[in-house]
């Protein structure tokens, strides 16, 4: 019987310090990364950070760890940490890699968000690439504790020059047209010559 109350106690607890978190990753073409992680539940995880990154952190309590920082989220069943970095991608060869640690927490939820132009090779663990407006995520329900992938970039498709309008020419008038206009005027002289002189008669 005790060991029954016990052990349903322990599960109890288990449940309420159970944390899990959800990273966003967003990442320039030239490596630079702005990683927002929210850690819901209540507990103490491990954070670990890459070593140019100074944290915000809200909504929890932390202190440095060797790799990162150790958080516990309180009350609030929400702790936010935000930071940039740019030494979790390299680049060797025009091929792009991205590696990083995760949460101790569990699952641990990332999408990592890179310019629509981006040609992605691998990832670790398997992801679910998702195509959107402006840019190209790579989606993991369950990241483990590190992710990884390796990309590349196509060039970008150069604009098309919209065409110069022609200027619709105007067509030569006939050579005819002058010696028709000589003969009226001719006529037209002729005709006030026979006017006045009547006139005067």
């Amino acid at each position: 019987m005790r060991m029954r109350v016990l052990v349903s106690l322990l599960l109890i607890m288990a449940s309420v310090m159970a944390v899990s978190a959800s990273y966003n990753i967003v990442v320039a073409e030239n490596g630079n990364a702005f990683v927002a992680t929210t850690l819901t539940g209540s507990g103490t995880v491990n954070l670990p950070l890459p070593i140019d990154a100074t944290p915000q952190v809200s909504g929890g309590l932390y202190i440095n760890a060797p790799n990162g920082i150790d958080i516990t989220v309180g009350s609030a069943g929400a702790a936010n940490i935000i930071y940039k970095s740019s030494t979790i991608t390299i680049r060797d060869n025009g091929i792009w890699s991205l590696d990083m640690d995760l949460s101790s927490a569990s699952p641990n939820s990332v999408t990592v968000s890179l310019p629509s132009n981006a040609d992605i090779s691998t990832t670790t663990p398997q992801a679910e690439i998702v195509p959107v407006s402006g840019s190209k995520n790579v989606v993991w329900s369950d990241g483990g504790s590190a992710i990884a992938l390796t990309y590349s970039f196509t060039e970008p498709v150069a604009p098309t020059a919209p065409a110069t309008p022609t200027t619709p020419t105007t067509a030569p008038q006939p050579d005819y047209l002058l010696p028709i206009a000589v003969v009226l005027v001719l006529i037209v002289a002729v005709a006030g010559y026979f006017f006045v002189i009547k006139k005067k008669a």
